[in-house]
């Protein structure tokens, strides 16, 4: 694989304290795999009057930068979901690095980034890329509703069992947002999410297409 030039791992956050520890201990786990991807991880609090969250974000970051370089950026005011994204995507394509979105939301698993690193070199025209989740929009799988309230590690017990059955990956229309890969190609051809959706809702589905019809 190509590991010329790293990817930013941006992560918004507004409040959700609760978030915080599931997925900061899944990025604890799989530290090795950050550092062969020369990953950074990038973590935007957009809850600039909450000093307790602050607290709890700041201790979880201190936490991962003993082994993977993470910085944090405090938004003096609300940005919502998509400005808060806008503003560490550009210092990322600034650095002329890859972007990997994630939302606070997520669990991620032992070669997950590897394997959506792996996919997205597999052509040039691939420009954003999508793992399997339990609760994924169009990534979800399986597909049956009860998959979709278990916890993470039951869920992806199910997965395991399940994933041999699939092809290593697909073409789909779009991606889904709460963790997707977008290469740095895309971002300077294309710009970023327009803010027109600020609240944080199919701006992901309006750059897709806006590349896809290139």
């Amino acid at each position: 694989m190509n590991l010329s030039r790293g990817i930013d791992i941006i992560i918004p956050f507004h409040r959700n304290t609760d978030l915080v520890e599931p997925l900061f201990e899944s990025l604890r786990d799989i530290r090795e795999e950050l550092c062969e991807l020369a990953c950074s991880i990038v973590v935007i609090n957009d809850s600039p009057e909450d000093p307790e969250f602050l607290r709890v974000l700041a201790d979880a970051i201190e936490a991962l930068s003993a082994s993977v370089p993470c910085h944090l950026i405090r938004n003096e005011r609300n940005l919502g979901f998509v400005g808060s994204v806008n503003s560490a995507a550009r210092r990322a394509v600034e650095s002329r690095r890859d972007v990997l979105l994630l939302t606070p939301d997520t669990v991620v698993f032992p070669d997950a980034l590897r394997e959506i690193y792996k996919v997205a070199c597999a052509d040039p025209l691939v420009g954003f890329v999508s793992p399997r989740s339990n609760n994924g929009a169009i990534g979800a799988f399986p597909h049956q509703e009860e998959f979709r309230h278990l916890e993470p590690k039951e869920s992806y017990a199910v997965f395991d069992r399940l994933c041999r059955y699939l092809p290593e990956f697909q073409f789909v229309p779009t991606a889904a947002g709460f963790c997707m890969f977008v290469k740095l190609e895309v971002l300077e051809e294309f710009g970023y999410f327009d803010e027109d959706y600020r609240l944080g809702d199919y701006q992901h589905h309006d750059l897709i297409m806006r590349a896809n019809r290139c």
